[in-house]
């Protein structure tokens, strides 16, 4: 096998000659290798100002970032205080509930007690109903009984009446009979 007219690099690309000058190029050749060049230059002059761009909105973003990152940190802050007020409040509140729980058990006895009175009371206006009603029926009986004994004295008074006219009656008769001599 051969040996290539120019020698290769290490990687084989056959670009780069080692020890050999370029060749000159020709007339057309150099226009070309100009406006190749003038295209790529003017690509990567695009493609600089892309990346120009790209990084400016990129700093931007960096320093919204960075300012927005302050602000949560202030708002940690404040929120890293409010902790402390909070947490106490919440101390309170527990605090609160506790008594709050107390009062009720308080009350539940209370109300128990009540409920037993009010029972028993129950119990005593019914005893004290039945002998009202039991008095009432007594004092029904007992008018009933009045009447009677009221009918009974007025007929004996009548009696009396009656007895006492007769008596009137035999005693006029004694004093207009004639004396036995």
């Amino acid at each position: 096998m051969a040996e290539p007219a120019f020698p290769v690099d290490e990687q084989g690309a056959g670009d780069t000659v080692v020890g050999v000058a370029d060749p000159p190029p020709t007339a057309g050749q150099g226009i070309c290798d100009v406006q190749q060049l003038q295209q790529a230059l003017e690509e990567a002059k695009a493609q600089v100002e892309r990346h120009e761009a790209t990084a400016q909105a990129m700093a931007h973003e960096i320093v919204q970032i960075h300012a927005a990152r302050k602000q949560a940190e202030k708002q940690v802050q404040v929120l890293r205080g409010l902790v402390p007020a909070m947490q106490k409040e919440l101390e309170e509140l527990r605090q609160e509930r506790v008594q709050r729980d107390k009062v009720d058990a308080k009350l539940k006895v209370q109300v128990e007690a009540l409920k037993a009175q009010l029972s028993a009371s129950e119990g005593r206006c019914k005893t004290l109903l039945h002998e009202a009603q039991r008095e009432q029926k007594g004092s029904e009986e007992l008018k009933v009984c009045v009447a009677r004994l009221e009918m009974e004295v007025e007929a004996e008074r009548q009696r009396s009446e009656a007895l006492g006219a007769r008596c009137a009656a035999m005693r006029r008769q004694k004093r207009s009979a004639p004396l036995p001599s």
